[in-house]
This record gives C-alpha cells, sequence and structure tokens, in this order.
C-alpha cells in the first residue's frame, strides 16, 4: 500500500470520522441547550409580564380607590371610575385595562366601545375557550391569570394568544383586569432562536474548517515527509552506486588494464614473432582506459562531491574548465555574484542538464561557442544553455533522444519545465525549477 492511501486510511478518514461525531454531538447538544434556555426565558418573561399585570392592576385599584370605598350606591363615583380606568394606558395601544360585572356585562373597554354594556358571558375564543366566564371567576376566586384568544388592537384587531390578570372589587361587583399579548414572547423567542441556531452553524462551520485544514496539513506533511524520504533515499542509492562504481568495477578494470600493459612489455622479450598480440594486448588496455574514465564520469555524475560541498555555481565554473580544454571553442558562463544557496535536488538536475546540453553541443551540433547563463530568484531558478551550432534534425522529433528524454523527465520530477528550442542559428536548451 502506498503512503498516500495510508495516509488517507489511517489519518484522514478517522480524523474525518472524529470530527463528523463531535459535529453532530455539538449541534444536538446545542439544540437540546437551545430548546432548555428557550424554555427558561420564556419562564422568566412570562414572570416578569405577570408582576408587571398586577403592579398595574393595583394602580388602577389606586386610582378608583374612591369609588371603591363609595360601594355600588354611589353612581356618580362609579362612572367616574369607568373613565378614569378608561383613559390609563401603558405599552401603546394593546396596553390597556377592561371592567365586567360578575355576570359577564361588559362595563369598560377602551378598545370595544361597541360591546359596552352588552352580555359577554357565553363568549368563546376560538379554541372554544368561556373566556369572560373564566375571567370571572379567576376574579373571584382571589385574582390570578387566564391565557386565551384576543384581538390585539396594533394588529387590526387580529386574534392573538393573551395572558390576562384579574381581580375583583367586590364593593362595587367589578371584575378588573389588563393582559399581555404574548406574541411578543414569541417573537423575542423567535429572534434567540435565531441567535442560537446561528450559534451553532458559526460552531459546525469552525469544526469543518479545523477538520479540513488538519487534514490539508496532514497530507501536506504526508507527501513532504514521503518526497524528502524519497529523495533521500535517491541520494543515497546514488551515492551507493557510485561508490560501488569507483571502489569496484575502476579498481577492477585498473587491474586488467595494468595486467594487459604488463604483458605487453613481456612480450617485448620474447623472441618471436609476437606484434599481433603486443598490439592487441595495448590496445586492451587503452580501451580499459577508456572504460575506467567513462566509469568515473558516471561515478561523479551520479554523486557530485562537488555539488554537495561548493553548490551549483562552483560545479558549473568546474564543468567550464573540463570541457573547454578540450573544447577548442569558447564557452561563456555567467552566474550570479551572490548565488543564494539551492536545494540540493534542483541543484543536481540543472548540473545534469547542463552536463547534458554540453556534451550534445560538442558532440552532435558542431558548434564553436556556446553559452550558459544561470539566474537565481527567490522562487524559481533558471538555467540556459545555448549554442551556435546546426541546430537539431529537421522533420524528426528532435526531443525523441535518450539524453533529452533524461533532461525533461528530471526536470519534471521536481515540478520544472524544460524547454527546446532549435533553429539554423542554434540550440536553446532553457530549464526553470523551483527552489527546493
Amino acid at each position: 500500500m502506498k503512503l498516500k492511501q495510508k495516509i488517507i486510511l489511517f489519518a484522514v478518514v478517522p480524523l474525518l470520522v472524529v470530527s463528523f461525531v463531535i459535529a453532530m454531538t455539538v449541534h444536538r447538544h446545542s439544540v437540546l441547550l437551545a430548546e432548555q434556555l428557550r424554555q427558561v426565558i420564556k419562564t422568566a418573561y412570562l414572570a416578569s409580564k405577570d408582576e408587571e399585570l398586577k403592579n398595574y392592576v393595583a394602580l388602577a385599584k389606586n386610582s378608583i380607590e374612591g369609588a371603591d370605598k363609595a360601594g355600588a350606591g354611589d353612581e356618580g363615583a362609579r362612572e367616574q371610575a369607568k373613565a378614569t380606568l378608561a383613559k390609563l394606558e401603558y405599552g401603546g395601544r394593546d396596553g390597556y385595562f377592561f371592567l365586567f360585572d360578575i355576570n359577564g356585562k361588559s362595563l369598560m373597554h377602551p378598545r370595544l366601545t361597541e360591546r359596552v354594556q352588552q352580555v359577554w358571558w357565553d363568549y368563546k375564543d376560538a379554541n372554544g375557550k368561556p373566556v369572560i366566564q373564566d375571567l370571572v371567576r379567576r376574579g373571584r376566586a382571589g385574582g390570578g391569570f387566564e391565557d386565551y384568544l384576543w384581538e390585539k388592537p396594533s394588529l387590526g384587531n387580529a386574534l392573538t394568544p393573551k395572558r390576562a390578570y384579574v381581580v375583583e372589587l367586590p364593593n362595587l361587583g367589578w371584575i378588573l383586569g389588563t393582559g399581555v399579548y404574548l406574541d411578543d414572547v414569541e417573537d423575542a423567542l423567535t429572534r434567540i432562536n435565531m441567535q442560537v441556531s446561528r450559534s451553532v452553524f458559526d460552531t459546525t462551520v469552525w469544526i469543518a474548517a479545523t477538520a479540513l485544514i488538519s487534514v490539508t496539513v496532514m497530507i501536506l506533511f504526508g507527501w513532504s515527509f514521503n518526497t524528502w524520504e524519497r529523495r533521500d533515499a535517491t541520494w543515497k542509492e546514488r551515492e551507493r552506486i557510485a561508490g560501488e562504481l569507483h571502489a569496484g568495477v575502476c579498481q577492477r578494470l585498473g587491474a586488467a588494464k595494468l595486467t594487459s600493459e604488463r604483458k605487453a612489455l613481456e612480450l617485448t622479450e620474447v623472441d618471436g614473432p609476437t606484434d599481433l598480440a603486443e598490439e592487441a594486448l595495448r590496445h586492451t588496455a587503452a580501451e580499459i582506459g577508456v572504460a575506467m574514465l567513462e566509469v568515473r564520469e558516471i561515478s561523479h555524475g551520479l554523486h557530485p562531491e562537488t555539488l554537495m560541498q561548493f553548490g551549483l555555481a562552483h560545479t558549473l565554473q568546474q564543468l567550464q574548465e573540463k570541457w573547454v580544454g578540450s573544447f577548442g571553442g569558447e564557452i561563456e558562463l555567467t552566474i550570479p555574484g551572490e548565488a543564494r544557496p539551492l536545494g540540493l535536488d534542483g541543484s543536481f538536475v540543472l548540473y545534469r542538464v547542463a552536463q547534458e546540453a554540453l556534451q550534445n553541443s560538442i558532440k552532435h551540433a558542431e558548434a564553436t561557442r556556446i553559452a550558459i547563463r544561470l539566474r537565481v530568484g527567490w522562487r524559481r531558478v533558471e538555467l540556459v544553455v545555448a549554442d551556435n551550432g546546426r541546430g537539431l534534425p529537421e522533420g524528426k522529433n528532435f526531443t525523441s533522444g535518450i539524453g533529452l528524454i533524461n533532461m525533461k523527465e528530471r526536470v519534471k520530477e521536481i515540478g520544472g519545465i524544460l524547454s527546446i528550442t532549435s533553429t539554423k542559428e542554434g540550440v536553446i536548451i532553457r530549464a526553470v525549477v523551483p527552489r527546493i
């Protein structure tokens, strides 16, 4: 199983499942908490309204205290008391007082004046509740609260839940009351529900965002670790192969070369025709020497010590000095005066591009002038190798050569771009890689 699949299976999936469970648990408990909060607020709100209604009724009783003491015999005091109560208001059009007698007859109602002096004993609201009978009974029982449906003036007398508080004025035979419409309570609770829902949503989004960020970080960390591990393993493998080539193959080739040269010398001391054998041994020794040079170049190319110790700029200088002697032409190298440190992978890839491009220009393009230019930016590095040779063959896929394919693959592997431009004036190879 690949590392990416392991990360998804053993890290990402459990994290997503845990985040989902946490989000659902938070949502569920938030809903329950919101309902409990709603009930607490509703109870507290109604309690405060009940206390207000009691205070309002107490004030109304005090305002008609004279008529209450005079009793039912003083008709003028009674009418004056009704007029006084009709003028008392609080909280706009919906805050008013009403009067009934113990038989359900309306004695005073500032909003429904057309119903005054009418008997409402049998009146029932939309839910079938005998409103007036319950109010009279509650008042005669010492006072208390009743809930019912009633016309709300500020809403065009639309039926609205109402909570009323009534008391009896026994000296006058009246039931005095006032009430508060409960849709105001519901509006307040609705606003609270919206705030709680918004908080629950924000919390859920926060959990989801945290999970997403965690998953992203985990994937990036796993990818970075995998990349680092792969690159480290690649460099170690290059180092091992280079060591084996240098210490193993080169030593065996060296021994074979020495043996061939020694045998050739021995043949010179032997009487008789040995020219052909001597020539064959010397040719073999020469070929072994060439093979040793090629193996050393392969070894150094796999694991260039100069690149690791001194960086890309210094290694390109050594590459220029190596080829300029055998080239016979001009190799111009342009590098930054103070090149910023580059990553080992990017440096190695650009070094191999320069190495391969130089070999192609010298061995195949018949160039007389080669220009190498290195540019180092904050986020990327650019290497350009241009020659004045005969260019690549026309009408053919000139990128199909093994050397050019290797260059493209190396650059692509580290996230870079390689472009090859061939004209009659020569070939331009441009590699751009990120600073890794």
